[in-house]
């Protein structure tokens, strides 16, 4: 006994000499905890076998302190509940019961306490110390109980023995024990963990299960703790907890926290910045942009390279001919040629061959009159609408004014304006926004002088292209205005209220058009379809499709079908 309580003493004094020396920490030292706890025996009598099987319950309360975030102290408290049996005495002879060679079991108190050195594992290993949710630590120490055990007859109940009158000794017994265990905790929040901690623990007198024999001089048992610890201090973070190998504050580790946060941030920032950025400003990014260098105003593709109508490889903005393909050398335009050396390229000179006037289109002045049609239609091609709209571009005033020039040196003649769009959106749509086209034109050319009733509009929709639709630069070409003298005295005019069906219906003053329908046919009426067309006339729609050679489902209003077989 004088070597255990020497054991005892110097641990104390290892413990406070700790305290006195520990420093001020950037973590917090102090918890405490409590819980519940399980009791297994296994000495003279187990908790399991020989018939007996039981849990017996304790209660546990504990203060830890920690010296450093790897090691610290644990002074700890208990009270448990014990019990045993044994299915016979013989393998082993019970000192105070030599007598009786029958089963037994005992039931018991103990009350103790110990002092434990706490090492937590994780800052050990560099792959787990920053671990925030768990924790491993291992428990080692000595502790001292008093205890009360007695034992019975297991089959008749009858008390065999209470220890603790044996000899004459007062009622409770004291042992000294040596315990070891395995803490593993988790994080529930800043202030509170969860843990569990088994325990192996070896008692050092061989009475605690009322049962004193020759067989065994120690007895083992285990006691399985669960319960919660509770983190006391002002600082943020708890030791163990703690990254001791930063060597950093709380503070600093926020900060650190934070700027890190910031340089991600900004980091994301500039990659979001990049990705969408656009050095040339033309709506296109750069990541997907294969002309970074276009020039503001310049209209781009998808892919932001500039437009190029003509497809001759020149962009519209370096191209003096937009909408004719030419040459790099002739800046853009078709190669320049003037046979009769007048100054007007052959392209625009009514009479390449014979040298004229500019404003005879080229030609001398005798056979000006003989060519004011030809005029007429050569400056007509210049002009030019916004897709989808008759608005006249500003490019094209001046070719305008020309022509109205033109008519007012031939009062007394009429002029025909005709309409022409591409062939996007549908044909009815395109053949009023021709009559549209003509009339703007007619607008215009009254506001420059010229007689309103010498101009006769027409609309042609998309019926008659001079140039492909499938592209672009086609497409511009095809909307235009052609203006031609007129040369017969039968006055036409298209109008708004006498389209049918898609197509021109012309009114003279000599002729009126009626439609004539054979057997089997019908005229298609505005709101008709292919499919309210079949269940009127008893049919599918693909019989229909078949019978008139439809493509689609489209049908115009004024359209003539057959709905019957012939």
């Amino acid at each position: 006994m004088i070597i255990k309580s020497k054991n005892i003493i110097i641990i104390l004094m290892l413990f406070c000499i700790s305290l006195i020396q520990a420093q001020k920490k950037e973590f917090n030292t102090w918890s405490v905890g409590a819980g519940a706890s399980n009791f297994i025996m296994y000495g003279d009598l187990n908790t399991f076998g020989g018939g007996q099987s039981s849990f017996d319950y304790g209660f546990y309360a504990y203060v830890d302190k920690m010296i450093t975030p790897a090691f610290g102290f644990e002074l700890k408290g208990h009270y448990l509940n014990m019990s045993g049996a044994v299915g016979s005495v013989s393998p082993f002879y019970l000192l105070y019961t030599d007598d009786f060679k029958g089963p037994v079991k005992y039931d018991g108190k103990a009350f103790g306490g110990e002092l434990n050195l706490i090492v937590n594992l994780n800052s050990l290993n560099p792959n787990v110390r920053k671990n925030r949710k768990w924790n491993v630590a291992f428990y080692a120490g000595i502790g001292y109980q008093s205890y009360d055990s007695k034992l019975y007859d297991k089959t008749t109940g009858n008390l065999l023995v209470d220890f603790g009158n044996i000899g004459g000794k007062s009622k409770n017994q004291n042992s000294i024990y040596y315990t070891s265990g395995l803490g593993i905790k988790y994080r529930l929040s800043r202030r509170v963990d969860l843990e569990f901690r088994p325990t192996l623990n070896l008692n050092n007198e061989d009475q605690l299960d009322a049962a004193y024999s020759n067989r065994k001089n120690l007895e083992i048992f285990l006691v399985t703790h669960l319960g919660v610890n509770i983190k006391l201090g002002s600082k943020k973070k708890y030791a163990i907890w703690y990254d001791k190998f930063s060597g950093k504050s709380d503070d600093e580790e926020e900060k650190d926290k934070k700027n890190k946060e910031e340089k991600l941030e900004e980091e994301l920032k500039d990659g979001i910045e990049e990705a969408l950025k656009d050095t040339d400003g033309d709506g296109i990014i750069d990541r997907f942009d294969k002309d970074n260098n276009t020039p503001p105003g310049v209209k781009v593709y998808s892919n932001g390279l500039p437009i190029d109508s003509d497809n001759d490889g020149i962009p519209d903005y370096l191209d003096k001919c937009p909408l004719k393909k030419g040459s790099e050398a002739d800046g853009g335009c078709p190669d320049i040629a003037d046979d009769d050396g007048d100054g007007i390229s052959n392209e625009k000179d009514i009479c390449p061959n014979a040298p004229g006037l500019p404003e005879n289109g080229g030609c001398p002045k005798k056979e000006y009159s003989q060519s004011v049609s030809q005029i007429l239609y050569a400056l007509s091609k210049d002009i030019f609408f916004e897709p989808n709209s008759h608005v006249i571009k500003g490019t094209s005033f001046s070719v305008l004014d020309k022509i109205a020039e033109v008519m007012n040196q031939f009062p007394a003649t009429q002029f025909n304006i005709d309409g022409h769009t591409d062939n996007k959106l549908s044909a009815k749509h395109n053949l009023f926004l021709s009559i549209r086209r003509a009339k703007s034109v007619k607008r215009y050319l009254v506001k420059q002088g010229v007689v309103a009733e010498r101009l006769i509009t027409h609309g042609y929709g998309e019926t008659r292209p001079r140039y492909s639709n499938e592209t672009q630069g086609g497409r511009q070409l095809n909307r235009r205005v052609e203006i031609t003298k007129v040369d017969s005295d039968i006055v036409t005019n298209t109008t708004e209220e006498n389209i049918d069906g898609g197509e021109v219906i012309e009114e003279t003053t000599e002729v009126a058009t009626e439609v004539t329908l054979e057997p089997g046919e019908i005229l298609v009426k505005d709101g008709d379809t292919l499919y309210s067309l079949s269940k009127k006339y008893n049919t599918t729609v693909e019989k229909l499709k078949e019978m008139n050679n439809l493509e689609d489902d489209r049908i115009n209003e004024g359209q003539i079908l057959r709905v019957e077989e012939e």
